[in-house]
């Protein structure tokens, strides 16, 4: 072989004219030739499934042997299909790196090509589509194919199609929204017709200028109010940029998270509604849910107990100056504005925001909901001009407000509150009220929505099927506008045939007579009825309603007899059951193997089953009760209530059935029901739910137990909204009780709160002698410490001694001792040995050793259902006892303090701040230096700036660090108060020195 000479130069100018892409080059370096091991990975790696012997190996030369499947295998999941067929899927980090290696469009078509047939479910067409580069846009795609865009998205993302496809950022943006459109595109599934007049009064109330007050749109159940709402939400928001569109807040009460007597929330609610709008409130959106759920999680913790401890009795209001003058009392203050109390005179000195000494409040009312919101309001509105939008229109939806006017009408009024105060902060707000009803006590623009009218009631004909317009009109002429009735007519004339060429005119004119002349919606339901061909379906439909769920074995056990069908066992019943599952006119799934009638459906013909066919329903009614006492779980408790309530007179007995520990779900169960059920027992069951706004009953009238239900709940409403004299005024409509009433002690609380010592003193006496007769220990139990409390107010030294005696008595026979209990009366023992001349000091130790001791044992939970023992703890203890100081202050941290509460704080921080300061040898102010953010501090006046202005989470936070940190340093320094300077005692009750007066906080009795 001839050696030849290589010219380098010409070499080098050769390959100079060779043209490489740049794609090339990035298929030498990203593209390496597959293991042969890795074949199928590779192939199956474009599949969402696939069966194995149908499977090629990717990347193979023609002479290779296949290798094993076994890996394959080992890297993937068996699944079953519907037919119980096995199929096999990739994992998703097998399946990555198969993707990764295959790395572009070309080799992933080519691994595509290898399979044939290949699966043909939704998200394996959406995964060709990327592949193939022709996929819809994210606007285009429904909310399912998002969630496999974004599924694919990752599985790609390894490849060079990655820069191709949306960001991640993009699809879950868009997926978030879908997932906020969802309910409404539900709702006008069917279409929408007519309702434009509406739509443009609508419309007005979102744009118009100046302040408007709410828009109520209301009318019957089935009318359409929820299918406007959504067809107005999607014409105004959807299909629009974030940065061509105004914002909008959704609320059903309905949602177990709403409570319309804690309007925080609405508004924590309209936070992540808002955050999900506009993609540049991420973060902080986060930041204010947490906090305001914090708040939530805490006030739920302190449980309903606190309720009379926690209100103020100036609370949300301001007053300008208020001179004190003679006897120094302040009396019958009407207050409003921001919850300041401001400069009060008392001679020539004056104290911010502290009335105190000998000075008192009377009567003072202050209007406002439970807590201050608007703080939040202003959070709120600040998260609007974040997103650039607050010049912009926001709309607030409340739908499905009946809920609130049925839980009470003092729920109303709170939402009233809230509503006016979110008016006021946030102008650009536009709010729409959705119910069945009109709404009474609060300013509204009411629009009643009524039946279709002609042209729209044609046109939802049109879109039911009925094409012949001539039909059409004969149908909206007979029955009417009603889309229910509507819907129901036209299905029994799309079944009989009525519209069709050869079809009888004289039966459609027959069939409309028939209906228009009696009950249009049952009329046209049995109609539909008798279009079921089969037979048993039929007979076991009609009757049935009665239940409210279907199961094979509700079949056979309840409804064969009495609907007289033959079963002769549980696969008959099977059978039928699985029949009856297919007449989707009638029935919906609930769940695996159970039913549920139509809604519609059932809400046409219950009241008229039970006139029809009384007895067939009666025995339907008892066969219920019987299956369902047979079982001992939440649900058929509910479901045996229910019958029980039909059949049965004796309430007492039904009484015995209720389980107190399941009223939230009995409640979720039953309130539905309400309205289906006579007014005698519907009147038992809201006392038992908790609703107070229910239609139909007269409280005044009902039983004296239903009645004192109620006004057990609308006291503690009214008194949640600050209403103390509305209570007060509920509880005196009816003056008899019956024995061992729960009334006696929700009185006496008020009027302790209320500083009517006597009046309470009289109430708990009362109380005490009626529970004695009802043998009620444990409420006689509560009772007493109520009336040893008074008493020991009241120095009623001798009767306090024999109350205490009576309840430790008491106590020692429960059968589970209290332990929080016998704190209590400790503290009680100590205060009257106090009282006593001759007590020694020994004895006094003795007793706050033991206090102390059974302080520390109890639990924080325990402890925070009673925050004025916390604060007798503290009184004792804090200024020599840093445990107690430490863990005080930790419970009186829980949630979002009051103005008040936070005010107390400042004041105990700056004495320890001082104590502590001077121990080590620091300059004053050494913990708020230590948790401060913003440079140097003014110790003067540093600790109440810093609680006024920390939000509650940071706030527990900082001095949780605090704690931590110097809690364990024993002060060495005792603080006095100087004549003449304001100074703080942690062992006494808030007192400071104010040049020669003292003065107490406000409601003393109120705070910690």
């Amino acid at each position: 072989m001839s050696r030849k000479r290589i010219d380098l130069n010409r070499l080098k100018q050769n390959l100079e004219r060779i043209e490489v892409s740049s794609q090339s080059y990035g298929l030498i370096a990203k593209s390496p030739q597959p293991r042969f091991d890795q074949a199928y990975h590779l192939s199956a790696a474009v599949l969402t499934a696939f069966e194995p012997a149908q499977l090629k190996p990717f990347g193979l030369p023609q002479d290779a042997e296949p290798p094993s499947l076994d890996p394959l295998l080992a890297d993937c999941t068996l699944r079953y299909d519907e037919q119980n067929r096995p199929y096999w899927m990739l994992k998703h980090s097998a399946r990555t790196q198969a993707l990764t290696q295959l790395q572009t469009r070309e080799r992933l078509l080519d691994a595509l090509a290898l399979t044939e047939p290949r699966p043909d479910d939704r998200l394996q067409m959406i995964f060709e589509a990327y592949i193939n580069g022709f996929a819809e846009p994210l606007e285009q795609q429904t909310l399912t194919d998002l969630r496999y865009t974004l599924q694919i998205r990752e599985w790609l993302s390894g490849t060079e199609l990655a820069d191709q496809l949306p960001t991640l950022v993009d699809v879950r943006t868009r997926i978030t929204w879908e997932e906020l459109m969802q309910p409404f595109r539900y709702l006008v599934t069917d279409g929408f017709q007519g309702r434009e007049a509406e739509l443009a009064q609508l419309e007005n109330h979102l744009v118009g200028d100046g302040d408007q007050v709410p828009l109520l749109v209301y009318g019957p159940g089935g009318v359409g109010k929820s299918t406007l709402m959504a067809e107005f939400i999607l014409r105004q928001f959807d299909g629009r940029s974030s940065d061509d569109r105004a914002s909008f807040t959704y609320i059903d009460f309905d949602q177990a998270n709403i409570d319309p007597h804690e309007p925080l929330t609405i508004l924590t609610e309209a936070v992540r509604q808002l955050a999900s709008q506009h993609p540049a409130l991420t973060g902080r959106d986060s930041e204010i849910v947490e906090e305001w759920t914090y708040e939530l999680a805490a006030g739920s913790t302190r449980g309903a107990q606190t309720i009379f401890t926690e209100q103020k009795a100036v609370r949300n209001d301001y007053t300008g100056n208020v001179q004190v003058e003679g006897d120094g009392v302040i009396r019958n203050i009407q207050v409003e504005g921001d919850g300041v109390i401001g400069n009060i005179q008392v001679g020539d000195d004056s104290v911010e925001s502290v009335i105190a000494g000998n000075t008192r409040i009377e009567n003072v009312r202050a209007r406002g909901s439970i807590v201050n919101l608007r703080p939040h309001i202003n959070a709120l509105g600040s998260l609007l001009q974040q997103a650039q939008v607050s010049d912009r229109p926001w709309l607030l939806v409340l739908d499905t407000f009946e809920e609130v006017q049925l839980r009470s009408r003092d729920a109303v009024s709170v939402i009233g509150s809230f509503l006016a105060d979110l008016r006021d902060g946030i102008p650009q707000a536009r709010i729409i009220l959705a119910g069945r009803g009109e709404v009474f006590g609060l300013p509204v623009t009411s629009l009643q929505l009524g039946e279709f009218d002609e042209a729209a009631a044609l046109a939802y004909l049109k879109a039911q099927q009925i094409q012949v317009e001539s039909v059409a009109r004969a149908i909206v002429q007979a029955i009417g506008g009603n889309p229910l009735s509507l819907k129901l007519a036209a299905r029994v004339v799309v079944q009989e045939e009525l519209q069709e060429d050869d079809a009888e005119p004289d039966a459609l004119r027959e069939l409309l007579r028939k209906v228009s002349e009696g009950n249009i919606q049952g009329q046209l339901y049995r109609r539909v009825l008798d279009h079921v061909s089969d037979e048993e379906v039929r007979r076991l439909a009609h009757p049935g309603l009665t239940l409210r769920r279907i199961t094979p074995e509700l079949i056979e056990k309840v409804l064969a007899g009495p609907c007289q069908i033959n079963i002769q066992s549980t696969d008959d019943a099977q059978r039928l059951f699985d029949r009856l599952s297919r007449e989707v006119s009638l029935v919906t799934p609930a769940g695996p193997n159970e039913l549920r009638h139509r809604s519609d459906v059932r809400a046409v013909m219950i009241t008229a089953l039970h006139s029809d066919q009384p007895l067939v329903v009666h025995d339907i009614h008892k066969a219920a009760i019987a299956y369902y006492a047979a079982r001992d779980d939440v649900e058929s408790r509910a479901e045996e209530i229910y019958h029980r309530l039909f059949i049965e007179t004796n309430l007492e007995e039904i009484d015995a059935r209720w389980v107190p520990q399941w009223r939230e779900q009995l409640d979720q169960s039953l309130r539905p029901a309400l309205y289906e059920l006579p007014p005698r027992v519907r009147a038992w069951l809201a006392t038992k739910l908790q609703l107070t706004g229910i239609e139909g009953v007269d409280w005044n009238e009902a039983e004296l137990t239903e009645w004192e239900g109620y006004a057990e709940k609308r006291v503690e409403d009214l008194v949640r909204s600050n209403s103390w004299d509305e209570a007060l005024k509920i509880l005196s409509e009816r003056t008899e009780r019956s024995i061992g009433s729960p009334l006696y002690l929700l009185e006496t609380q008020i009027l302790r709160q209320q500083t009517r010592w006597e009046e309470a003193r009289r109430v708990a006496y009362d109380g005490i002698y009626s529970l004695k007769q009802a043998e009620d220990n444990i409420g006689l139990l509560d009772l007493l410490r109520q009336a040893i409390e008074i008493d020991l107010e009241l120095k009623y030294v001798e009767q306090a001694e024999l109350g205490l005696a009576q309840a430790r008595e008491l106590l020692a026979a429960q059968p589970q001792f209290n332990e929080l209990v016998a704190l209590q009366l400790n503290v009680f023992a100590l205060k009257l040995t106090r009282q006593q001349q001759q007590a020694s000091t020994d004895e006094i130790e003795a007793q706050r050793q033991l206090i102390l001791e059974q302080f520390l044992s109890l639990s924080d939970q325990e402890l925070l259902t009673h925050p004025l023992l916390i604060r007798d703890v503290l009184a004792e203890f804090a200024s020599t006892h840093n445990q107690v100081l430490r863990r005080g202050l930790s419970l009186m941290l829980l949630g979002n303090p009051t103005p008040e509460q936070r005010a107390q704080l400042a004041d105990s921080m700056q004495l320890w701040d001082q104590a502590i300061s001077q121990t080590l040898e620091e300059a004053p102010g050494l913990l708020l230096r230590t948790i401060s953010k913003s440079g140097p501090v003014n110790f003067d006046g540093g600790w109440q700036r810093y609680m006024q202005e920390t939000p509650a989470r940071v706030l527990n936070r900082d001095i949780s660090s605090l704690l931590a940190r110097y809690g364990e340093i024993q002060s060495t320094v005792e603080i006095e108060a100087d004549d003449g300077d304001i100074s703080f005692s942690v062992g006494d009750r808030g007192v400071a020195a104010v040049g020669s007066n003292i003065y107490e906080t406000i409601s003393t009795d109120n705070e910690f």
